[in-house]
Formats: structure tokens, sequence, C-alpha cells
């Protein structure tokens, strides 16, 4: 009964979809703010230091520009979805698969803007103090996983009862093709910082730890 309250018979509530832009316009506000912000507290840590932060803030970088990419995403989506007519004969017109594929981009634009604005943040903590920036990180950890896969694997399930084939399908792979972009991107950033051999088996180590990205946040990757 949620599921088609939510979505069904063929569309979300315009209101659902206004106050989803305004979440998506937040985050696109933190990701670009998180810049500055990073780039002022690693100067407050490091006094005094030459860094070549092409190096140093490629990981951070890399996060803002994922997670503007999905804003983005989700901007296009939810307007899109605002312009459509409720009643559609064509799958891929339809207005709640616009409205879902938003929301799962927003998710993944979430987490990224939560690794561009912490990551610096519990470095610092661990500097001050080891425990408590890796308390921080692992209490981090659940929350990334949530916003990484938790949420848009559960949002993608509760469509499962009203979408058709069709819908399921664009859907699940916009999710998959979108995740694997962020995991190997990152990845990809992490060995290159780290100087690790380009192979394979450096990069689907990284790849793996991008599931638990937070942990690596104390030690700066």
């Amino acid at each position: 009964k949620g599921v088609t309250g939510f979505l069904a018979p063929e569309a979300p509530k315009i209101s659902f979809v206004q106050n989803r832009l305004t979440i998506a316009g937040l985050a696109l506000s933190t990701l670009f703010f998180s810049a500055s912000f990073s780039l002022s507290l690693y100067g407050s840590l490091h006094p005094g230091e030459t860094i070549d932060y092409r190096v140093e803030f490629a990981p951070i970088e890399t996060s803002l520009a994922l997670g503007v990419t999905a804003c983005l995403l989700t901007i296009v989506a939810f307007l899109v979805s605002q312009q459509l007519t409720e009643m559609s004969g064509r799958w891929y017109l339809s207005r709640r698969l616009w409205f879902s594929l938003g929301n799962v981009w927003l998710y993944l634009a979430l987490s990224q803007a939560m690794s561009a604005g912490l990551t610096e943040i519990v470095y610092g903590v661990a500097l001050f103090h080891q425990a408590l920036g890796m308390t921080l990180a692992i209490v981090a950890t659940p929350v990334w996983l949530l916003l990484l896969i938790g949420a848009p694997v559960h949002f993608i399930l509760r469509t499962h009862p009203v979408f058709g084939p069709a819908e399921q399908r664009a859907l699940l792979l916009a999710y998959v093709v979108s995740l694997g972009v962020i995991l190997v991107t990152n990845a990809e950033v992490y060995r290159l910082r780290a100087k690790d051999p380009a192979t394979p088996s450096a990069l689907t180590v990284n790849v793996l730890v991008q599931f638990v990205q937070p942990l690596t946040w104390p030690q700066r990757w």
C-alpha cells in the first residue's frame, strides 16, 4: 500500500518532486562549499607547507566532481518528471521513472557530498586524537553504506510492484552504472595517489576499499 500510494497509479505527486529538488539544491550547495572549506582547513592543519593541491586534493576534488554531476542529473530528472504527464504510453516518458531516477542519483550525490565534506574534518580530528578520529570514521561508515547502497537498493525494490519490466531494467541499469563509475573513479584516484602499480589486482583492492572509504579518512587515504 505504501508503494502504490507513493508511485501509483502512474506518478508521484508534484509536491514529492519539489521537496526532493530542494534537497538536491542543498546538496549541490554543500558540495561547492566543501571545496573552499577543505582548502582552508588543510592550510590551518599544515601551516607553512608547500604542497601540490592537484595531488593532495585529488580524492576530494574527485568526490566533488562526481557529486556535482550526480546532483545535476538529479535536478534534471526531477525537472523532467515535473513536465511529464501522469499517464504516458511510453515507459521512458513515465513521470514515476524519472522521479525514481532522481531519487537514486540524489542518494549517490549525498554520498559524495559526505565524502568531500568529512574527509578533511575526520583527518583533522585524527591528528589531534587518533582514536577519536577512527571512532568518527567507524560511525560514518554505516551512513556511507546507507547512501551508497542501502537506500538506493531499498528504493529500487520498493518500485518493483508497480514498475513494468522496461522501467525496472532502466532504473537498475542507471544505478549500477552510476555506482560503478563512482567506485572505479575513486579507486583509480586512490591508486594514483598511492603510486600503486596499474594492475587489475590493485584496482580491485581499491574498488573494495571504497565500500568502507570512511575508514581511510583518519590516515588521509
